[in-house]
Formats: C-alpha cells, sequence, structure tokens
C-alpha cells in the first residue's frame, strides 16, 4: 500500500522546509500528532524518532534519509515496515510543493494496507491541509 498526497503552499521552500524538519514541532501546527520525541541531537539519519497519534500506540521511526529537502522514516512492526517520505520543493521565490506519501512494505503489507488506507489516507491529508493552513494563516 502507498499513499500520496501534494499540496502547493504559498511560502518560500525553506520557511517550509523548516518546519518540516522541525518534527518535535508538529504537534502545535497538526491534531494529527500528539508527541514527537526526536531521540538524538539531530533529524539525520539513524535517529529513532518516537512518534504518538490520539487513538494509535506510539511507533519508534528511525530517520533513513535526510536530503536538502527532504526526509524518509520507517516503522518496522511484526510482519510489514510502515515507512513516510517527506518532500519540499520549491517553485519560485514564494511558492512550494509539499509532497507527502505513506507506505506499508513486507509479508503483511497486503492485508494491513487495505485496512488501514483510510485512517492513512485521513492523516496524511490532514497534515498537509494543516501545514498549509499553518504556513498561509
Amino acid at each position: 500500500m502507498r499513499y500520496h498526497t501534494t499540496v502547493e503552499v504559498a511560502a518560500p521552500a525553506d520557511e517550509v522546509w523548516s518546519l518540516v524538519r522541525d518534527v518535535e514541532g508538529w504537534p502545535s501546527w497538526t491534531p494529527t500528532m500528539s508527541t514527537v520525541e526526536l531521540q538524538g541531537p539531530h533529524l539525520e539519519p539513524g535517529v529513532p524518532v518516537r512518534v504518538s497519534q490520539p487513538g494509535r500506540r506510539p511507533d519508534l521511526y528511525t530517520v533513513l534519509v535526510v536530503d536538502d529537502h527532504r526526509f524518509l522514516w520507517a516503522a518496522r512492526k511484526t510482519g510489514f515496515r510502515q515507512w513516510a517520505d517527506h518532500r519540499v520543493e520549491s517553485l519560485g521565490p514564494d511558492r512550494c510543493r509539499v509532497e507527502l506519501t505513506f507506505g506499508l512494505d513486507g509479508m503483511l503489507a497486503p492485508v494491513v494496507g487495505p485496512l488501514s488506507r483510510r485512517t492513512v489516507v485521513r492523516l496524511v491529508d490532514s497534515e498537509a491541509a494543516h501545514l498549509k493552513a499553518h504556513v498561509e494563516g
């Protein structure tokens, strides 16, 4: 299962990227996050991040990739892995595109994916919309 959404934001990419990269600050602008706890000094490959969302058990993600305007993290579960990719692309001096992708892979992904799709779509779309509203608000 893979879900991808894109939103254009009327703000410079660097400004939006600073909010996306500050994962511990996410609960201040999106209701889909209760707490996000970085388990290291910086968002960088290998660093674990504890993510708590309303109505869900906490997940321990590991940061896999951090580039100029992108990061990817993943959490292992029994029989599958869930991952999320976050990208900010400049469209000009005062506009950017934010791309959020969430996926499941592994042996149980074909079972878990359809069962969780509605929740995934709701959460990812909400995060994109709240980020846009927070920046443009």
